[in-house]
């Protein structure tokens, strides 16, 4: 069984300064919830193998808490412009690369197409940001990995735990 965790990036600063949505840092609120939220993942996950990010300023920002609290080795985090503003199909594909012997990954992405993947399981819920979404995939193989292969498991959020 492989376990597969889906974030959407926590609250992002929308000020003038950012010439490109791709460059927006986390605000305040933004690091707090990250934090909040890879502290509450670690105390119900020991572990995960990789990690998967969109290398928009703000994903990378999130995910960084999450490689602290786990203490994920470099090696085993890679950064893509391929889950920057992605569809739901670049998500699976992303993961579809991945080694066999990853059980457990967390994928750090931006809506709609986290969005979309909730909406597929939980029809018209919101995704607030710095969400996790967990699905369970049930064969041995990634590159087998189909959206209709997978099991909608669980969906947290900061406001959840306030």
């Amino acid at each position: 069984m492989k376990r597969i965790f889906i974030i959407r990036h926590a609250k992002s600063d929308h000020g003038l300064q950012y010439q490109r949505d791709f460059d927006r840092p986390l605000n305040g609120r933004g690091r707090a919830d990250a934090r909040k939220m890879a502290a509450i993942l670690k105390k119900e996950v020991d572990f995960l193998d990789r990690l998967l990010v969109s290398s928009a300023k703000r994903t990378s920002e999130t995910a960084q808490f999450f490689i602290d609290d786990f203490d994920i080795d470099p090696d085993f985090v890679t950064y893509t412009e391929q889950l920057y503003l992605p569809a739901v199909s670049d998500i699976w594909a992303e993961l579809s690369r991945l080694e066999q012997e990853a059980k457990q990954v967390a994928v750090f992405t931006h809506n709609p197409a986290a969005a979309l993947l909730l909406n597929q399981y939980r029809p018209y819920a919101k995704l607030p940001t710095c969400s996790i979404l967990e699905f369970r995939f049930d064969q041995a193989d990634w590159s087998e990995l189909e959206s209709d292969k997978v099991h909608f498991i669980s969906h947290k959020y900061p406001r959840m735990y306030d």
